[in-house]
């Protein structure tokens, strides 16, 4: 049965006297965030709690504590821990959404920090971006023990096929929505725009934008520019992204083609935008314009 939250004293006093393990890690004192090598030993070591949870049990940071080998005392932390700023690192890091709380239990007249890591159908989960070399988007982290490693392929691979299993059968709702502003005409100074809105009650990361320009003329005539990769949108947050036809390179068979009036008056544009939705998933929404006489 996954325990309460929060932890009571007697299961807290009751993890510290069973050590260090696959889901509890203990930590002397807090994190130093403004210390990116730190902030990344942070995001490294939820990530890995957070790749070993099961339905029935979570897994704790316990900060303020040394294992065993060290002593096993509970020394306590400082400061408490700012909640909101561990969040945001790990939202801003961390993909998909880590269910994560952080509490504070006085054990001997000391604080104990808990960050507790809990379950979600999400599972499992990755670094979006690199920290120094501390943390590494290309790796997917576990637990093995008591202390950190990297999922193998084949780890992952199954990970990813039960995680398939689980939300094969839900129906999830795009939680981005785009359009151009004015389908059509430029609406911009230099082209046509076009505006992305979070709908959704969560963050939405690792989004990317491209738009694909086709001369209606002869469609082999291609233009493709990337605007942004990797972003992220808080919800209800909206941007709008303008692309500049003034710096249009038409290609065609890998050879720049010079845009006269026939190639450029009528032109096809598609923005095409990726991201990962909350189970982890790569999308994809589209949505196209027509321009004529520019």
């Amino acid at each position: 049965m996954t325990p309460p939250w929060p932890l009571t004293e007697e299961i807290l006093r009751g993890l510290i006297a069973e050590d260090e393990s696959r889901n509890v890690e203990f930590k002397q004192s807090g994190y130093d965030l403004a210390v990116s090598e730190q902030k990344g030993e942070f995001v490294k070591d939820i990530l890995a709690l957070a790749n070993v949870t099961e339905r029935e049990k979570n897994s704790y940071l316990l900060l303020g504590v040394e294992d065993r080998r060290h002593g096993g005392r509970i020394l306590g932390i400082a400061e408490p821990l700012d909640a909101d700023r561990l969040t945001q690192i790990i939202v801003s890091y961390t993909s998909p959404s880590i269910e994560m709380r952080v509490a504070h239990v006085t054990l001997d007249g000391k604080t104990v920090g808990i960050v507790g890591v809990l379950w979600t159908e999400t599972h499992p989960y990755y670094a979006l971006r690199d920290i120094g070399s501390t943390l590494s988007s290309s790796f997917v982290y576990t637990r093995r023990g008591a202390t950190v490693g990297r999922l193998s392929l084949q780890e992952l691979e199954y990970l990813i096929r039960a995680k398939g299993t689980r939300t094969g059968s839900m129906v999830a709702q795009d939680p981005l929505q785009c359009g151009f502003v004015d389908g059509g005409h430029w609406a911009g100074p230099t082209g046509p725009v076009l505006r992305i809105v979070n709908v959704a009650d969560t963050i939405v990361n690792e989004i990317h934008l491209v738009f694909d320009v086709v001369s209606k003329v002869d469609a082999s005539i291609f233009y493709r520019a990337t605007i942004f990769t990797g972003i992220a949108l808080e919800p209800e947050a909206s941007r709008e992204v303008e692309l500049d036809l003034r710096t249009l390179s038409m290609m065609k068979d890998g050879k720049q083609v010079t845009t006269d009036s026939s190639i450029g008056r009528w032109l096809d544009v598609t923005a095409r935008i990726r991201y990962r939705d909350r189970f982890g998933f790569l999308r994809e929404i589209q949505s196209a314009t027509f321009l004529s006489n520019w």
